[in-house]
């Protein structure tokens, strides 16, 4: 923390040094609060400004607000009342930054998929997802080709095996179809259709790194003749339904599983270096891994 009494002092210490609020008095002896607020907000957005003045008029509050203030504290004040409005505006900026910082969930043509921001969870237009994170694609012979989404892609980080379903084998909607494992972690996918496997792909068991850029399209791991698919579509999500889907499915995630990965710290010292949220969730704990599992993978 520091305070400084010239406004130019203060423009001068944000550029060399990380604040996440400042608190500044509308009248300043160089340059005026209303002026300072607007300079700041252009030169830093990313902190938040609270105006403190002893002169409160209407006109002024709007004028700060409109400049970028996300508060208003009137002289005198007591140590509670400073304390509530930081704590209101801090809790109000960690709100803002989560959701920020939230990957965005795009439904987009599959020919687009390739060249789309990697940050973003983005799923081709036309295939079908299963509440397990299972993709369905239905093909002009009836057959359906499945593969792994995005978001289970990212939960489980780099894959290093894969345990598909033999030939000819009869399957049932719910039941486990194919295994995934990555170095340290494994998760059973539930089968979204009921019928006959007709054919696995074993040549992806070759390409395995090829899955770090795509999850989707050529990369199914089994092919299936459903006995019924009509019926299976009960269980399947497609178009806007899926986006409103992930949406919430990542929020959850976050949600549920931030408290965990604060609390360790081997996850919390890797997201310092610029980890990945997502690729650190493998490192969780035995039972806050299951955990994850259960609630997002399982029927």
């Amino acid at each position: 923390m520091d305070t400084v009494e010239q406004s130019r002092e203060a423009l001068h210490l944000v550029q060399f040094n990380h604040y996440d609020l400042a608190l500044i008095d509308l009248r300043m002896p160089d340059i005026d609060g209303v002026t300072l607020t607007q300079s700041l907000a252009k030169l830093r957005p990313d902190i938040d400004i609270i105006i403190v003045t002893g002169y409160p008029l209407l006109e002024s509050a709007i004028t700060t607000f409109k400049s970028g203030a996300k508060d208003y504290l009137q002289k005198p004040y007591t140590t509670k009342e400073l304390k509530n409005v930081v704590s209101s505006c801090l809790t109000q900026r960690m709100v803002r930054l989560e959701k920020e910082s939230m990957p965005r969930v795009r439904v987009i043509p599959l020919e687009k998929y390739y060249t789309w921001a990697t940050y973003d969870f983005v799923i081709p237009a036309g295939i079908f997802i299963s509440r397990n994170h299972c993709w369905v694609e239905l093909n002009p012979d009836g057959r359906v080709c499945i593969g792994i989404d995005d978001f289970a892609k990212r939960i489980i980080g780099k894959i290093t095996n894969l345990e598909l379903p033999a030939n000819g084998l009869h399957v049932h909607n719910g039941k486990t179809l194919f295994v995934v494992h990555s170095s340290r972690r494994t998760i059973s996918f539930p089968s979204p259709v009921t019928g006959r496997v007709v054919k696995n792909n074993k040549e992806i068991l070759k390409t395995l790194d090829d899955l770090d850029s795509s999850v989707y399209g050529k990369h199914w791991f089994c092919m299936i003749s459903c006995a019924d698919f009509s019926a299976d579509l009960n269980d399947l999500m497609i178009g806007k339904s899926v986006q409103q889907f992930f949406e919430q499915e990542v929020r959850d995630c976050c949600s549920i599983f931030k408290p965990a990965v604060d609390e360790n710290k081997k996850i919390r010292e890797s997201l310092k270096g610029n980890g990945s949220f997502w690729a650190k969730l493998s490192d969780l704990t035995d039972n806050e891994w299951k955990k994850l599992v259960d609630c997002f993978f399982v029927n």
